[in-house]
């Protein structure tokens, strides 16, 4: 999100309105708050980087896929690059 520190939108949609939030940790770590209107699913799309991690609702989400799946409700969505071994 380049030097973007933080930012929210809502989305009104016929199921309900869908909200998005943005925060920069730091330069290694970002936070995203997704929350999804009742019987509404979705697809987060991590950014491209080396040694990612990403956790949804602090549990480690798959990247098999290149995406994660999110729920309807509150989806925390922390994505962290982890260090090279080298």
């Amino acid at each position: 999100m380049g030097n973007l520190a933080h930012c929210s939108i809502a989305i009104p949609t016929l199921r309900g309105k869908i909200q998005g939030k943005y925060k920069k940790i730091n330069d290694k770590k970002q936070s995203y708050t997704i929350e999804l209107p009742a019987g509404v699913y979705g697809e987060f799309v991590p950014p491209k980087i080396e040694n990612l991690s990403v956790f949804v609702n602090n549990e480690k989400a798959s990247l098999n896929f290149g995406t994660v799946r999110l729920k309807p409700g509150v989806n925390v969505v922390d994505v962290a690059a982890r260090a090279s071994l080298f």
